[in-house]
């Protein structure tokens, strides 16, 4: 890029501060110059700063992508939207660009794309901490940490999602909700205010009669469970009996039944790995049994492995004879779901990657089951428009597998909503310069930008009321597609 694309991309993203620069530049100030101007021309080289939050040295000495672009410039166009660090001491992502940054040779209707937002849904992580250790799973690294939200926090959260039209809701996030004491009351207040409730649960330990009243009343829950077999599933999640989930489930169906209501659509959760595929069609037929009408299978994502405990890996590491096995039983599961009426999903590139592990570098062998898109390619994606994810320690994600858009200690959620990252995800996959985050997503299928760009625009032309984050092909990954 340009010396006059720069200055014109930063004074648009407002932040070059002048008053700071010239305070700090005396020989800049006395000469009188434009101070943007010296900046892009001579100061970043000279490395003085833009920006009492920005340090050119800093910036492009962490992230050596950079070169030598300007550093503020390069982090207007891709550092801010993946959260990078801008000075030393920072706890968190740097000051964010104005929406007026976007590029002026984004085509209007794009521009218009980009701008759109039709918030459907939120997942709400009432805590990042968990009861269960499964030996898949990030909580089980020694070096993990949880937060649990504070209910102050939690209420004034649920004002600004009223305020903004918002009425569904999912209180679940990385952790597990009903392992917070009291966790029900979060629950019953939004219902008590007719938000349509849904939760993800591992349902590992027995629930009082209160907790099954209040679930109970929910719209849907997603029961996390990976196989029929007693020993295998302690062994997997730890700490968890099959027996306990099934009988928390059957005993919130009959609570809602006795009141002479629905029931709450049940989905299973199942993580996939070399153990327990062989089992998965067994766990289907229970479930159906039991009145589950969505089973959602996603692979396990690879950590490193623990000591004193049966560790697992990813089917496609899996020798080749295995991986058929593993091809075939997931395709009788699908076939003995769909035969019943129920809900089969898997993740679109999984299949493809099971049988062939050796694409993409062999990236396949450490849980990651997505396919690279190519030129011309993007992901099918929603996300950005329509959901977000709350952490407990206050960070808004715009799907699972992205990096933070922002903290709402620091920025009203509206604020956050319409900010530059949520609109720079969304500019990235309508043109399909998709970020590693979003190029290595597991959830969302690879399509041409041109599909893409069609899917976004009818989006907001179609009514699509019904549609709803967490119904799509990974439950507990939440997003639309």
């Amino acid at each position: 890029m340009g010396e006059a694309h720069d200055i014109d991309l930063i004074r648009r993203s407002r932040l070059f501060d002048a008053t700071y620069y010239l305070a700090n530049q005396a020989d800049v100030a006395a000469a009188g110059v434009d101070p943007l101007l010296h900046y892009v021309r001579y100061g970043a080289r000279e490395n003085r700063n833009p920006h009492p939050e920005f340090d050119g040295v800093y910036y492009s000495t962490l992230y050596p992508e950079v070169g030598a672009a300007n550093p503020l410039a390069h982090y207007i166009r891709e550092g801010a939207a993946r959260g990078w660090l801008t000075r030393s001491g920072m706890a968190g992502p740097g000051p964010q660009p104005h929406p007026d940054a976007l590029a002026d040779d984004v085509p209007a209707y794009l521009k218009d794309l980009i701008g759109r937002d039709r918030l459907m849904g939120v997942h709400l992580e009432i805590t990042s901490t968990c009861n269960l250790r499964c030996i898949y799973c990030a909580v089980s690294q020694p070096d993990y940490t949880g937060t649990t939200m504070a209910h102050a926090q939690f209420l004034e959260l649920h004002d600004t999602l009223a305020a903004m039209g918002v009425s569904r809701v999912c209180i679940n996030g990385h952790g597990e909700t009903t392992s917070v004491p009291g966790w029900q009351d979060y629950a019953r207040h939004l219902i008590g205010v007719g938000m349509d409730v849904r939760i993800i649960s591992n349902f590992a330990r027995e629930f009082s009669d209160d907790e099954v009243e209040i679930l109970s009343r929910f719209q849907s829950i997603t029961i996390s469970i990976d196989t029929l077999d007693r020993q295998l599933l302690k062994e997997l999640r730890r700490q968890v009996d099959v027996r306990t989930i099934i009988l928390n489930q059957v005993r919130v169906q009959a609570a809602a039944l006795r009141r002479g209501a629905r029931t709450p659509g049940i989905g299973w959760s199942i993580v996939l790995c070399d153990q327990n595929f062989p089992g998965l069609t067994d766990l289907v037929a229970a479930g159906l049994a039991l009145g589950v009408r969505q089973f959602s299978c996603c692979n396990m994502t690879k950590y490193p492995d623990l000591p004193g405990i049966r560790n697992v890996y990813p089917l496609p590491s899996l020798p080749a004879d295995e991986r058929q096995n593993a091809i075939a039983e997931i395709g009788r599961a699908g076939e003995l779901a769909r035969r019943h009426g129920a809900a089969f999903s898997i993740n679109d590139d999984l299949m493809g990657i099971i049988g062939n592990p050796d694409a993409d570098g062999g990236r396949a062998a450490n849980g990651q089951c997505a396919r690279l898109p190519t030129v011309g390619e993007t992901r099918r994606c929603l996300d950005p428009w329509v959901f977000a994810l709350i952490k407990a320690n206050g960070d808004v994600l715009p799907c699972c597998w992205q990096n933070p858009i922002g903290n709402i200690n620091e920025a009203t959620f509206a604020e956050i909503r319409d900010g530059w990252p949520v609109r720079r995800l969304r500019q990235n996959l309508l043109e399909g310069t998709l970020d590693d985050n979003c190029g290595s997503c597991p959830s969302r299928a690879r399509i041409p930008v041109a599909e893409q760009v069609s899917r976004v625009r009818e989006f907001f032309v179609v009514e699509q009321a019904t549609v709803y984050p967490g119904e799509s092909a990974n439950v507990a990954a939440a997003p639309i597609a």
